[in-house]
């Protein structure tokens, strides 16, 4: 079936389709959502045609109705949070940024994330994935920041294997114990000495192209700071399964994770915004693709740059169902988050201390009734002690906010009754 299929997803997803198709014929219109539904059959089919992947994402879809705690939390339909997430995103993602555009030389550096554990069967093609890139722009300047995260595993040889022109370009770090990809990739993240972060996983592949179109997305977008191509899903052979359609904006992450697969994002943003939280391990690029969307705009690129392999032991498919919970704690943490950013935290009694209290007393006092919508049911639920140790500024704002909505979150849905809440800035 792939053989017949794949052509075809192929050739229809590297055509450039509409973001709207408000402006479409009904006839053209309904091509396009023919094309659409076609892609959706065809993407699932890749996991519906393997039962041996223990995945199914028809049934995904319906556990996730099951975890609507915002929903019950505000007592607001799962719908109009939704809306009110989506419409608060759409802001985020049209806006002029403000932030100042330091000069730059021609020259862009990278460093490639490369966290290994296990995998190590697919490792060597990942690495040679890298070297035809490298032989595809020899001009490119970077890096690979290898963290092996598997201490039962000696990576020499193989990284002799190597040409000798990347092999100098490896950075290795060995744990003497398994601390997760969270803690690999913070650790990465502050070693690495390129101004773009490339994350890639050890079992994946690099498209041989992905250093120039890399370069060219970010002399044109020189506000930018997160950008995420289309991928393809391979087998385990590195056949393609299927090419990915990714129509989606970046407004619509609260539906899923549409910014998974390439993701290439400037260090200074994780400077700004903080590394990635080990809490949401496993959704971890997830979490910090909706911290980016709250404060400033991410670029999606129709160029496919990223092959992601579908095994047994990947983690889309051995921890499926961890995963989705994980997802689903994502969206519901930052859906409350917002709702509390346009609406005001009616639901919260605030006890600010600390030597930077007085400023952000004063940002609370400005959050009247004019200013937001009070929803009638809104009584005093948590009471929340905050030690303020900054100044108060919008980003820190919503970073506090995505803080206590994840803490208020893991509660609800583990009955816990406690609704005191001690955070510090």
């Amino acid at each position: 079936m792939t053989k017949v299929l794949t052509p075809l997803t192929g050739f229809l997803q590297r055509r450039e389709l509409p973001v709207t198709t408000k402006r479409l014929s009904p006839w053209t219109r309904g091509l396009y959502h023919c094309l659409r539904c076609f892609n959706w059959c065809c993407s699932g089919a890749v996991t519906l045609t393997s039962p041996h992947m223990r995945y199914n994402p028809l049934k995904a879809r319906c556990r996730d109705a099951q975890w609507e705690w915002a929903s019950k939390i505000l007592h607001y339909s799962p719908k109009k949070l939704r809306e009110i997430a989506t419409a608060f995103l759409i802001k985020q993602q049209y806006k002029t940024s403000k932030r100042a555009i330091t000069s730059r030389s021609q020259q862009i550096s990278f460093t490639i994330l490369l966290c290994f554990h296990r995998h190590l069967k697919y490792f060597k093609s990942c690495l040679y994935s890298i070297q035809e890139a490298f032989s595809h722009a020899p001009q490119a300047q970077f890096e690979i920041m290898l963290i092996n995260d598997d201490p039962s595993i000696d990576l020499s040889s193989l990284l002799a294997s190597l040409d000798s022109s990347l092999r100098q370009k490896i950075i290795l770090r060995t744990h003497a114990n398994n601390q997760g990809i969270c803690s690999s990739l913070n650790e990465a993240i502050i070693h690495a000495q390129g101004e773009w972060l490339i994350y890639l996983d050890c079992d994946d592949l690099l498209e041989p192209d992905v250093f120039t179109i890399l370069e060219k997305a970010i002399h044109q977008y020189p506000g930018i700071r997160f950008i995420s191509s289309r991928a393809a899903d391979i087998d385990t052979d590195g056949d393609v399964l299927c090419w990915r359609l990714r129509s989606e904006q970046p407004y619509e992450l609260m539906k899923r994770n549409f910014a998974d697969h390439l993701k290439v994002i400037k260090k200074e943003l994780h400077q700004d915004l903080g590394l990635l939280k080990k809490t949401f391990e496993g959704c971890q690029d997830y979490e910090f693709a909706l911290r980016t969307a709250i404060n400033e705009p991410l670029l999606f690129i129709p160029d496919y740059l990223y092959r992601y392999r579908w095994h047994h032991e990947s983690q889309t498919v051995s921890q499926n169902k961890h995963q989705n919970l994980t997802a689903m704690r994502v969206r519901q943490s930052y859906m409350l988050a917002i709702y509390w950013l346009t609406h005001g935290t009616e639901t919260i009694e605030w006890n600010i201390t600390g030597p930077e209290a007085a400023s952000w007393k004063e940002h609370l006092a400005s959050m009247t009734h004019e200013n937001f919508q009070k929803n009638p049911q809104d009584q005093i639920r948590y009471h929340v002690t905050l030690e303020a140790t900054t100044v108060y500024e919008p980003l820190h704002w919503k970073l506090l906010l995505v803080e206590l909505a994840t803490i208020i979150i893991d509660r609800h849905r583990e009955k816990d009754p406690n609704t005191f809440l001690t955070v510090k800035t």
